[in-house]
């Protein structure tokens, strides 16, 4: 399925690729995975896994990285100091 995920046992196949795509491409995540993810899981399951690789995915990438150029000045509206 996925390189990241086959030296990994089937039970936790399901559980690391909705991490990783939460975490490195969150609008691959459809239907199907969350699917497969939920035959082994609950809601609560879900939402701790699917917030930490967020929380996670945005701590290593750092404040400033996800910057929004100010529509009037362009100058980024998070406020931080490196060019955009």
């Amino acid at each position: 399925m996925y390189d990241e995920t086959e030296g990994l046992p089937a039970a936790s196949r399901s559980a690391a690729v909705l991490a990783l795509l939460t975490a490195k491409a969150a609008y691959q995540v459809d239907d199907a995975i969350v699917a497969d993810f939920r035959r082994t899981a609950t809601d609560a399951d879900l939402v701790a896994l699917t917030s930490w690789a967020a929380l996670s995915a945005a701590r290593k990438l750092g404040p400033g990285a996800a910057r929004v150029p100010h529509p009037d000045s362009g100058a980024c509206a998070c406020g931080a100091r490196q060019p955009l």
